[in-house]
């Protein structure tokens, strides 16, 4: 089954979100398995069981119920499944390096959640000609510190970070060469096959580009995800490809 991860980020007051859910519970979503990650404050709002619910990142130290953090148990309460984690904006403005996303995902992962872990190349390694070694190395340093099990929880989402949030073109044919290199190691290297989704300015007019990849088992959209007619046509699209 494909999948659809909507990250809404930091997006939309109380007044326009409330509008927005009340179109979402509306949507036929045609047999994905649809992953919402709404800001924090207001996963109450998303408690629906015709999608699941995720968080945008994790509080490292949440056990010990720190001013400003959100804990697990409260995460758990709302009925969130999946933890996003390594997103190029938490890489990029809070320095978030591959050490600490790596504790992050233990942290998850062993507290029951399932995480989506993000990479992708900057557009300096795009340049350089180094996207396959980072793509590699990206993987390589975190399930090489995991075990199968762990492992089996992941979904892998490559967004090259030049994509994202940008109208940049791009290089159909290098990207499909990616993701089956991703792809390819999974089942290779770490001889498991988890779900790998791909995301970067997704939108209707782009996603029937990638629909073809047989590698891909889904997407993930941020700002096409913010328009419920943006969305229903990504919807109508997936489910028709």
């Amino acid at each position: 089954m494909k999948l659809l991860i909507c990250n809404l980020k930091a997006s939309k007051s109380f007044k326009e979100i409330i509008a927005y859910h009340k179109n979402l519970t509306k949507l036929d979503f045609k047999g994905l398995n649809l992953i919402m990650a709404p800001s924090n404050i207001y996963l109450p709002l998303f408690q629906e069981s015709t999608y699941f619910l995720a968080t945008q990142n994790l509080d490292l130290y949440a056990d010990f119920s720190l001013t400003g953090d959100t804990s697990l148990a409260q995460l758990k309460g709302l009925n969130v499944k999946y933890i996003l984690l390594g997103h190029f904006e938490r890489r990029f403005f809070y320095q978030e390096d591959e050490n600490l996303i790596l504790k992050k995902i233990i942290k998850a992962l062993n507290q029951g959640f399932k995480v989506i872990y993000c990479l992708g190349e900057t557009k300096e390694e795009l340049e350089r000609h180094i996207t396959p070694t980072r793509l590699i190395k990206s993987l390589a340093n975190i399930l090489n510190y995991l075990t199968k099990d762990q492992i089996n929880n992941l979904i892998i989402a490559y967004e090259p970070s030049y994509l994202i949030g940008t109208k940049t073109n791009y290089d159909l044919k290098e990207l499909t060469s990616n993701i089956k290199l991703i792809k390819d190691t999974l089942i290779n290297t770490y001889k498991i096959n988890i779900p790998l989704v791909f995301g970067g300015n997704i939108n209707p007019q782009n996603i029937q580009d990638f629909l073809p990849i047989k590698e891909l088992d889904g997407f993930i959209i941020g700002s096409s995800a913010l328009d419920i007619s943006t969305l229903t046509q990504i919807i109508d699209l997936m489910a028709t490809n």
